[in-house]
């Protein structure tokens, strides 16, 4: 809740594919204006929101009932590392360590073709 007041980000690590219906109200941002100041439902009170808060949640899988569940309320950002991006990030880096004369020049390449 002291998150919620004072503008500090919440990451809720662990979040299977139900949500506590708590969550609710800050994920559908239901504010209330009670006396001029804007205000979230949680817990059976209002409780000050500032504008700044921000709620973080991490799940390890995620169905695709859940998935759309949360879409509507909140944005889904997939973090899943593929073999084939492993593998292209894995030869970037030996790349660099093994031929860095030739990143060199081809950084300085894609350079000169800007500047024209």
């Amino acid at each position: 809740i002291s998150s919620v007041q004072l503008g500090l980000p919440l990451m809720i690590v662990g979040v299977g594919d139900g949500l506590d219906p708590a969550l609710d109200f800050l994920l559908s941002k239901d504010m209330v204006d009670v006396q001029s100041r804007r205000t979230v439902y949680i817990g059976g009170s209002h409780i000050d929101y500032n504008d700044r808060f921000r709620l973080y949640l991490v799940c390890d899988t995620l169905s695709p009932s859940a998935a759309a569940e949360m879409g509507v309320k909140a944005a889904i950002i997939n973090f899943e590392v593929t073999p084939h991006g492993l593998a292209d990030r894995l030869l970037q880096i030996v790349i660099q360590h093994e031929h860095a004369e030739l990143v060199a020049i081809s950084r300085n390449v894609g350079r000169e073709d800007l500047a024209d």
